[in-house]
């Protein structure tokens, strides 16, 4: 997909939207290294939340050198120490330090990360003098095991260089790995390691967004419905107001990005997720179960793929499945055959029937099992 953080999350003036506190531990950050003591910083969150915003933002608030290197994932790959390539590079442009050095910390690459280290250090530390250098990897859960094992090296042997070691990821891909996670996990335990986790934004921002992307005040319904479909992200709220001005329903951006996602489950977990989409709702694990004709045992396995790639999320609160984000269920109905939909809708409306024909439906219930028959075709 690329880089979907660049959004636009700031207002009219041009301040950062909603990351006040976020915004001061990177300030908190940048200061130490001013004064000798390089810090470690860890942003995730999901795609198109604003990581890369905050960490620009900061870096210009601050007048510091921001230099971060991309991992690359191409066809379901990563490449080996491509991030570290692509920040040597950068260094080499933009520090403007010995051209002759940086060309021989490149020709170590293909030794590994051992031999990379103390002319990185020398490099990053030295390039520019005094001056604070944000430097860093960015999409960590593509990087290869050798570019984790570098940038843990660089972390672990900063001394008083003036840097602040930068790295971010997106929160739902580590979830896959077991691995990955655990390795996540016990850096972030590191001494000196701050952790950054951006949610979504609140309605205020959510609206002040709305209002500089279309020019004027929108409405408070036009709010709280992209902040319901959006959940605050601010890629997903450009998408969202881009695609009501089109007179579009369902952004093609996201949708594609979704779509990623839910290609990689197992058959059987989307399966359960065009249920979940059909229902409308955060489904309990027995509806869910009395729908797809499974087992609870078949059910559990079917939905953790789901749940261990947040696609899908368990309300503490009532133990029911839901989706991370509402626009998943979107795109997961979007996608299913209309006579998938008809089909769902009626296995749905007869479930709801059969869980209550001891005791009569409610209103609300009678309401809700003539909805799914109408989008049966049972009119």
């Amino acid at each position: 997909m690329g880089d979907t953080d660049g959004v636009m999350d700031r207002n009219r003036s041009g301040e950062l939207l909603g990351r006040s506190a976020e915004l001061m531990v990177v300030e908190e950050a940048i200061g130490d290294a001013r004064a000798g003591v390089p810090s470690v910083l860890l942003v995730s969150g999901d795609a198109g939340i604003g990581k890369s915003a905050l960490i620009e933002h900061a870096a210009r608030r601050g007048d510091v050198t921001l230099i971060l290197g991309h991992s690359a994932h191409i066809g379901g790959e990563v490449m080996p120490l491509a991030p570290v390539l692509d920040l040597l590079r950068q260094v080499r442009r933009s520090l403007a330090g010995d051209p002759a050095g940086v060309e021989a910390i490149i020709d170590l690459v293909g030794s590994g990360p051992g031999p990379l280290l103390s002319p990185l250090l020398e490099l990053l530390g030295g390039s520019g003098g005094g001056a604070v250098k944000m430097i860093g990897v960015e999409d960590l859960q593509w990087a290869d095991a050798a570019t984790w094992d570098l940038f843990e090296l660089v972390a672990r042997n900063l001394l008083d260089e003036h840097i602040v070691w930068i790295g971010t990821y997106r929160e739902n891909e580590p979830n896959v790995d077991v691995a990955l996670r655990r390795r996540f996990a016990e850096f972030g335990r590191l001494p000196g390691v701050r952790r950054i986790h951006l949610g979504g934004l609140g309605r205020s921002d959510v609206s002040e967004q709305i209002a500089t992307l279309v020019g004027e005040q929108a409405s408070s319904t036009l709010v709280d419905g992209i902040l319901t479909r959006g959940q605050g992200n601010p890629l997903f709220t450009e998408e969202l107001v881009a695609a009501h001005l089109a007179g579009e329903d369902l952004p093609a951006l996201l949708s594609s990005l979704f779509s990623a996602d839910l290609t990689a489950l197992p058959p059987a977990t989307r399966s359960l997720l065009g249920i979940m989409a059909t229902v409308g709702r955060n489904t309990g694990h027995e509806h869910l179960s009395s729908v797809a004709d499974l087992d609870e045992q078949a059910v559990e396995a079917a939905m953790r793929p789901a749940i261990d790639a947040r696609v899908v999320v368990v309300d503490p609160a009532t133990d029911a499945f839901g989706f991370r984000h509402a626009l998943i269920g979107e795109v997961v109905y979007a996608e299913l055959l209309p006579s998938e939909r008809k089909r769902l809708h009626r296995r749905v409306a007869t479930a709801l029937v059969e869980r209550t024909s001891t005791g009569g439906l409610r209103a609300d219930e009678a309401g809700e099992v003539a909805f799914h028959l109408d989008r049966s075709g049972d009119h």
